[in-house]
């Protein structure tokens, strides 16, 4: 018992240093620090910061609890010490609750991990064999790990299962379950025969060495360490963009104190003989029970916060060794084999593996009619069933990963630009002066990650959009609006910039380049403006903003309190306090949003073809909509009014084999519903619906609108979609758009009127091209060599123009000037 209390204090305590070292590397990373560290999500993060050294001094005296039986030791005396010295450091600088976006974030880091190294190591110093009781070392048997593999195969397909009816809330099973659960089932048995053949061949040859049992141990440790460097440093520089040597020492701790903690748990376990009663077996099995519950459950909650899937493979590489271990502890079969025996066995599995892959066109044929569509079938299956996705790239299935070139290099240098100042200004007209005409309320709603299929005005299967499709029959619907960012931090400033930004969170001094606080500044409205997270760091303190839903976490951002507190502040103003300037961005759809609205499984909400989570959120926004325009109907200000309603970016529900947004671009993530109302007598200005239109568009139509013409022509800057004469409509006409990530270094261009979807990716390196009027929801790649050239050099000078207009350059300009 007292082996089980140190095993728990030993991980509790290795969680908390976890934790406050991921805190750290969250804070270096530009995107992160602003979009959690910043503006945490969930109130237990500020707590946690806050209360960091409290809860230090806590697991430091859980620490000596769980150890007392070894103070005796040095290591014991070693590890304390060094404890004592880095939490008298943090008590005199609690760091957490002042962290900066600086490399010192990395420095505090570091010292986390050696905590969590030195307070493994007594125990396994302690519990490491000195002697060897015997030279003959224990074969694997077979069985126990294939039926290991087999239970964590059915619980993975069942998992996936559950996930598809919670997204759906229907009882329709996975599109080919049959065909790719028995790809799952065959995959996991495939690789635990092979392992299994692979360790056991080891185990002969560690034998022969004068002590096995240390050389197993040193090798299983290495082994460890080595795998969790390489998908640490690996999961650091694709998921973060965290990169060169800082990145590679800080995988290499991070490796070693999970590896030692890892150690520091197991082996006072295994030196005993837990696993012989009935109690311990019980207890085996209620450890399965759990398992296999986190199995079911736990992807769906962490999922939608899973960056690549980082921790979600985590947990399943925990998932499968410890399965494998309660079926080995509850069938501890002794055995021998001969090395013929394995390699017959491991040779027979690869053949016949390697056989039915090769003629899978034949039987595999429900899943495409080519091994290329069959492998994308596959692919698109394992986005949503990590456990089959680690099984096939084991056994080497995974896609071929290209090297950074020199393009992924240059991209690299533009992407997440720190500490960028600019002195450069962004006027849309020149000179902006106030305006002499009629000065209607603006109405501008930003619903975050709200897709325009998702709504009645722009897909007639829609039926739970009521209001909103009401509100676009009496508005202009624009059908091919697209944002320049696919995630929030940098396609809201955009908005508000009307015109491109460096890739940078965020560009200083925003006041320089912040067209739409510039337009209503000079024109003097009263300005109302939801207090998110992204305007705190661009508005300027000023006498005429009111901020609503102050106080409030992001993700709590709902569209009816917005409004609500709307005309409760703005039925308390003065009635000569000017034109109203409302902006909101709430998070009612977004993958992270925690609002009092009814969840769809609560109400048993379901639409076909569509995402329950979704289309409830969606709904839910339509019935506020609904409540906020007819409460500006009552007021009278409807009529007087320009109400824009729009998404910074969409979302990829998984559908297609990806998911999320931020980090990719697909036709689902950058096309984005755009719907204005025009107030009386701006109806008969000039527009086209049909044209390829950007959300930077929005704050230059709001000049033009308000009579600040001309708006000045720029390849920076938006243009207005309103026109006095066909002839402005006509020279304003764009033909193609520059794409780009919110995290990484990620670019497109959208062409062709917006028929043709080019991006490329540093990370993995892969670019691909889609047609959008055959294919509109980009699932067949039409790129040439020839077209990728001429794709990748318009990005480089986009780059270059965005780079030069603010003056400011990447540290390998001279790679872009050699390409």
């Amino acid at each position: 018992m007292k082996i089980l209390v140190a095993a728990v204090i030993t991980i509790a305590s290795a969680f908390f240093f976890v934790l406050t070292a991921l805190y750290c590397l969250l804070a270096f990373e530009p995107y992160t620090y602003y979009a959690l560290i910043k503006a945490p999500p969930e109130a237990w993060i500020p707590w946690f910061a806050s209360h960091h050294v409290l809860l230090f001094w806590a697991v430091a005296a859980c620490f000596l609890f769980a150890n007392w039986p070894l103070r005796k030791t040095r290591m014991f005396s070693a590890a304390t010490i060094v404890m004592l010295l880095i939490g008298l450091t943090w008590t005199l600088h609690p760091f957490l609750q002042s962290i900066e976006n600086t490399g010192a974030s990395l420095a505090w880091g570091a010292s986390a991990i050696l905590l969590l190294i030195v307070t493994a190591l007594p125990r396994v110093v302690t519990a490491w064999p000195t002697s060897e009781p015997g030279t003959d070392l224990p074969a694997i048997n077979f069985s126990s790990p294939v039926i290991a593999a087999v239970l964590i195969a059915l619980l993975a397909i069942a998992g996936t299962q559950i996930r598809l009816f919670a997204a759906t809330r229907s009882s329709a099973v996975e599109p080919h379950l049959l065909e790719f659960s028995f790809w799952s089932l065959l995959t996991h048995a495939a690789l635990a025969v092979t392992a299994v053949a692979v360790l056991n061949l080891l185990i002969m040859a560690i034998s022969r060495t004068q002590r096995p049992r240390q050389t197993r141990l040193v090798l299983l440790t290495g082994g460890c360490f080595c795998a969790l460097f390489y998908a640490l440093a690996h999961s650091f520089a694709g998921v973060l963009s965290f990169r060169g040597w800082p990145s590679l020492v800080y995988a290499a701790l991070f490796a070693a104190g999970l590896t030692l903690t890892g150690m520091a748990v197991a082996l006072p376990l295994s030196a005993t003989d837990f696993g012989r009663s009935r109690v311990q077996q019980g207890l085996i099995f209620a450890a399965v029970i759990v398992l296999a519950a986190l199995e079911l459950s736990l992807p769906a909650f962490i999922g939608l916060w899973d960056w690549n899937g980082v921790f979600l493979h985590t947990f399943t590489i925990l998932f499968w060794a410890g399965i494998t271990l309660c079926v080995y502890k509850l069938r501890p079969r002794s055995c021998s084999y001969s090395v013929p025996a394995l390699l017959g066995v491991l040779v027979i599995t690869v053949f016949a593996y390697e056989s039915l892959r090769a003629t899978e066109i034949f039987w595999s044929r429900p899943l495409g009619i080519s091994d290329g569509e069959i492998q994308l079938s596959l692919q698109q299956y394992a986005t949503r069933d990590a456990s089959f996705q680690l099984a096939d790239d084991a056994l080497g299935n995974a896609p071929p990963q290209k090297k950074c070139g020199q393009l992924c290099r240059v991209l690299r240098q533009y992407t997440n630009m720190r500490n960028a100042h600019t002195n450069a200004q962004v006027n849309l007209v020149e000179p902006l002066l106030p305006t002499h005409a009629a000065r209607p309320n603006i109405f501008i709603f930003v619903i975050d990650s709200m897709r325009p299929d998702y709504l009645g005005a722009y897909n007639p299967k829609v039926d739970f959009t009521p209001n909103i499709d009401a509100f676009a029959r009496d508005s202009v619907v624009f059908r091919h609006a697209y944002t320049q960012y696919a995630g929030t931090t940098l396609s809201e400033p955009a908005i508000w910039a009307g015109a491109l930004l460096l890739h940078a969170h965020y560009l200083q001094p925003f006041s320089n380049v912040n067209s739409l606080e510039k337009l209503a500044t000079v024109d003097h409205y009263q300005m109302y403006v939801s207090d998110d997270t992204v305007l705190r760091q661009l508005l300027s303190p000023k006498d005429n903003l009111i901020k609503l839903d102050a106080n409030t976490l992001w993700n709590h951002y709902d569209v009816c309190n917005t409004t609500d507190e709307f005309f409760r502040r703005h039925d308390e103003r003065a009635a000569n306090s000017g034109p109203i300037f409302f902006y909101t961005q709430p998070l009612n759809v977004h993958q992270f949003a925690n609002n009092s609205h009814p969840s769809a499984r609560q109400i048993g909400w379901h639409r076909d073809g569509f995402n329950a989570r979704i289309s409830l959120a969606v709904h839910q926004v339509d019935e506020c909509m609904g409540n906020f325009l007819a409460n500006l109907k009552k007021r009278g200000l409807y009529e007087n009014s320009i109400i824009v309603l729009t998404s910074d970016h969409g979302d990829a529900t998984g559908e297609l084999g990806r998911s999320l947004h931020s980090e990719i671009i697909y036709p689902e993530v950058m096309h984005v519903p755009l719907i204005i109302h025009l107030p009386k007598g701006m109806e008969s200005l000039h527009h086209d619906v049909n044209a390829l239109v950007a959300l930077t568009d929005v704050t230059p139509s709001l000049y033009y609108l308000l009579g600040h013409r001309p708006v000045l022509s720029n390849p920076m800057f938006g243009r207005p979609l309103f026109f006095q004469t066909a002839k402005e409509l006509e020279q304003s006409r764009r033909h193609s758009l520059f794409m780009a990530s919110d995290v990484r270094a990620v670019y497109g261009i959208l062409d062709g009127d917006g028929r043709y979807f080019y991006a490329t990716y540093d990370s993995p390196v892969k670019s691909y091209l889609y047609d959008l009027a055959t294919d509109p929801l980009g699932t067949h790649d039409v790129l040439t060599p020839q077209l990728k050239q001429r794709y990748d050099d318009e990005i480089l000078d986009h780059l270059k123009m965005i780079s030069d207009f603010y003056g400011c350059q990447p540290q390998l300009r001279s790679l872009l000037a050699a390409n």
